[in-house]
């Protein structure tokens, strides 16, 4: 075979996938829903009081409340000006509360678990994440994304919790779908 043959066999395949992931995200956002982690991360997070900041459409807040989860989901929605999703019927979860993420309020200082999915980019998650320790500095928090996506100083305010074995079993099925290797999401359980 040529390079060229293969070079255009390998083109073809991430045609494929950049185009079902685009549809897949015009359907539920960043976060690729699967049963085999959303299940056992529903167990998990139990009777834990959840909010989840930056939610997007709404559909993970929306599954983990189908299986029992006490959450409440924040959106500024700015997305919304961008284009995506611009038809509400893609908007799972009808309970959404449009708030400013940088001004998360005292209102939610009480929650046991803070969940941020394929947040904004850049210096965001570490805003946020320290604007949660600032609430709530017990509070344990679930970061799904792409670790390029972080700025350096997001660990300093956070400490990766590896050895939660329960949390592991599902995480390890966690899978983000894309065709780019730099961009694979990683979830993670920080205190």
């Amino acid at each position: 075979r040529e390079i060229l043959d293969i070079y255009d066999q390998e083109l073809q395949k991430i045609k494929i996938v950049s185009e079902t992931t685009r549809q897949l995200n015009q359907i539920c956002g960043l976060t690729m829903l699967a049963k085999e982690w959303i299940d056992p991360f529903a167990k998990w997070i139990g009777n834990r009081k959840v909010l989840e900041i930056g939610c997007g459409c709404g559909a993970l807040s929306y599954n983990l409340k189908q299986r029992g989860v006490n959450l409440t989901a924040i959106d500024n929605q700015s997305w919304n000006n961008r284009g995506w999703h611009t038809n509400e019927t893609l908007l799972w979860d009808k309970d959404i509360v449009v708030e400013d993420y940088f001004q998360v309020s005292k209102n939610y200082k009480d929650y046991d678990l803070y969940i941020l999915a394929h947040p904004m980019t850049g210096e965001f998650p570490t805003n946020v994440v320290k604007r949660i320790k600032e609430l709530n500095s017990k509070a344990l928090i679930i970061f799904i994304g792409p670790l390029v996506d972080l700025d350096d100083d997001f660990f300093s305010f956070v400490e990766v919790i590896n050895d939660d074995e329960e949390f592991n079993s599902f995480n390890s099925k966690y899978y983000y779908w894309t065709g780019h290797p730099m961009r694979k999401s990683k979830m993670m359980l920080l205190k």
